[in-house]
């Protein structure tokens, strides 16, 4: 009798055992499951963030993704992560790690499906067009994705494919060609790529000459590319409008125009984008070994939980008391990591403040030197009459360098308004034809006004120019 007890015994632990196996399988595959939905979720979301320009919010839904396809070793999942972040990394300028992550997807590539096929052909081509100026090779690449897109028979592939092939031939000086793909696009009705076929009607427009066409197309390009948010295309389209205004000496039209441009290519400018990605890299570190820590902890859980349902009161007290000293020792661990970490962040953070304040005042002194340059060019197109016109450019220059200005005149008393005039146009950065040109005197006139000056500032052998920029 007790020897069928003890066999009986042995029988339901082992189906005990077994049926614990198989929930903890079906536990574990179910999570797994519910984590990729979540990181498929994340990158779809990080695409639309990066043709919108949000950069930060991309990278952080990226490294999301990233850390939960490498948990789960899904290999596709990790490629279309490098595949975003080449996309991302291209947006603000960093083309070395865009070409870095671009290598990693490759050998995943032909798994991959064909939305992901077609951004990883379009993130190559962008590479080697903006960065390389490899027209060759992109229209290589972009002859394989119209291949890939003709084979699955996806029109808007197609359609996109084919108006950046015919930008790739405009840019190699085959116009004829890039006329021929845009004739046959024109008949199709879809207004997202409506933008790259007007933008491609430009670009052929410029190589021609064709004032009135360039203006037309990209007056259309600038309307559609407002419409989809396609900020790039917006600069393009308003830097050829304030040329085209500059040639017609339409000054109201050019302003308008200019100002536009000028606040839409700094929308372009990924540095801020980059220096704030720096400092999200930096804490993604502390975040990733947090959020392993809890995935341990979550799967830790379940695991005593299904033990403590099986085993009983005993097994469930000696396993949860093994799981919680070792909880605690890494808990204890994480926390000087991040004590560590928290310090290291800190120096980096200053590091960064200098390196923004520095970036900050590199910016405001080219800002000003635009605004001089401006204002010298409207003192020159003001009057005809030589009186008026350098009245007017002394009240501009007055408004924009008062300070310096008064510095000058304080430290020297003496200073003629043609002398100050000189000092001005050299802090401003022109040249001596340049000079010539606003003064309205000879080379002869520029050197004797220039011999005085030297005299005026007390000096023997040193380089005027050097002077006076290192004046404050």
């Amino acid at each position: 009798m007790t020897i069928f007890q003890s066999k009986h015994t042995h029988i339901i632990s082992i189906l005990i055992l077994l049926a614990t196996t198989l929930t903890i399988i079906g536990c574990s595959s179910f999570i797994d499951k519910e984590e990729k939905v979540h990181a498929d979720s994340l990158l779809n979301s990080s695409y639309l963030e990066i043709i919108n320009y949000s950069f930060v919010k991309a990278y952080k839904n990226i490294s999301d993704a990233q850390t939960i396809y490498e948990k789960t070793n899904n290999q596709k999942g990790q490629a279309i992560c490098h595949i975003h972040l080449a996309l991302l990394y291209e947006g603000i300028g960093l083309w070395r790690e865009a070409w870095t992550y671009l290598k990693k997807a490759q050998t995943t590539v032909s798994q991959l499906n064909p939305i992901e096929k077609y951004r990883y052909y379009y993130a190559n081509t962008v590479y080697l067009i903006q960065h390389n100026k490899d027209y060759a090779g992109a229209e290589r690449v972009m002859t394989h994705a119209i291949a890939n897109d003709r084979r699955i028979s996806n029109k808007v592939f197609l359609q996109a494919d084919l108006s950046n092939l015919a930008e790739i031939y405009i840019k190699q000086g085959k116009v004829k060609e890039a006329s021929e793909i845009l004739n046959k696009l024109d008949k199709q009705a879809n207004k997202f790529f409506y933008t790259q076929l007007m933008y491609c009607r430009l670009l052929i427009a410029k190589q021609c000459g064709q004032i009135d066409s360039i203006y037309t197309y990209a007056q259309k390009c600038l309307e559609q590319s407002v419409r989809f948010r396609q900020l790039n295309i917006q600069v393009e389209a308003l830097q050829a409008m304030t040329h085209i205004d500059s040639a017609r000496q339409d000054y109201r039209a050019f302003v308008n125009h200019f100002t536009q441009y000028y606040y839409m290519r700094d929308s372009l400018n990924g540095a801020m984008a980059t220096y704030k990605i720096g400092q999200i890299q930096e804490k993604a570190k502390i975040e990733t070994e947090q959020l392993k820590a809890r995935e341990e902890m979550k799967v830790q859980r379940i695991l005593l939980l299904l033990v403590a349902v099986v085993a009983g009161l005993i097994i469930c007290v000696s396993v949860l008391f093994y799981y919680r000293t070792k909880q605690r020792k890494r808990i204890v661990e994480l926390e000087a990591k991040e004590l560590s970490d928290k310090l290291k962040r800190t120096e980096l953070e200053k590091e960064l403040s200098k390196l923004k304040m520095k970036a900050e005042q590199e910016k405001l002194a080219k800002s000003q030197q635009e605004n001089i340059s401006m204002s010298l060019q409207l003192a020159m197109l003001s009057d005809p009459k030589e009186k008026k016109r350098m009245q007017f450019f002394d009240e501009q220059f007055q408004l924009i360098e008062n300070d310096f200005c008064r510095r000058l005149e304080k430290q020297y008393p003496t200073i003629t308004k043609a002398e100050k005039r000189l000092v001005c146009l050299i802090k401003t950065g022109l040249d001596a034809h340049e000079i010539m040109s606003v003064l309205n005197i000879s080379g002869a006139g520029l050197y004797k006004l220039r011999y005085r000056l030297r005299k005026r500032l007390g000096l023997d052998n040193e380089n005027l120019e050097k002077y006076i920029q290192q004046m404050e």
